[in-house]
């Protein structure tokens, strides 16, 4: 049948201690080893922040610069709406006033949205040349 192995070994004092030291040596190799990660961690921790932080100011003069450079596009469309509408306006056709004035304002309106894609265009094109 069944027969049970049985093994009387016996350990001594020394190597009893022998463990002991091997296991608080490989306590104190962890107890180092987390201290390094911990402090690696608060490094990125802290690296990561100031890189944050440098991002958002970045974002921040970027959108501030694309809004100064949305005046040149702006500008550009109100003088080709402008310039059509008074393109429009040499014809001389003799349109009652109510329609007369949608009219004109369909062709300053076509004439600054074209401008406006256009120069919106332009300037999306010219931003990988300007800073």
């Amino acid at each position: 049948m069944f027969t049970a192995w049985t093994c009387h070994a016996e350990i001594s004092k020394g190597d009893i201690l022998k463990t002991l030291d091997h296991m608080r040596q490989l306590q104190q190799e962890n107890k180092d080893a987390l201290v390094h990660a911990q402090a690696d961690f608060q490094m990125q921790g802290a690296a990561l922040q100031s890189k944050t932080i440098e991002a958002a100011q970045w974002h921040v003069a970027a959108h501030q610069n694309a809004k100064e450079r949305d005046v040149l596009v702006y500008l550009f469309s109100f003088i080709s709406g402008w310039w059509l509408l008074s393109r429009y306006q040499d014809f001389q056709i003799p349109i009652n006033p109510p329609w007369k004035w949608v009219i004109e304002w369909a062709f300053f309106a076509a004439g600054f949205g074209a401008a406006y894609a256009a120069g919106r265009y332009l300037l999306t094109w010219c931003a990988h040349f300007i800073p």
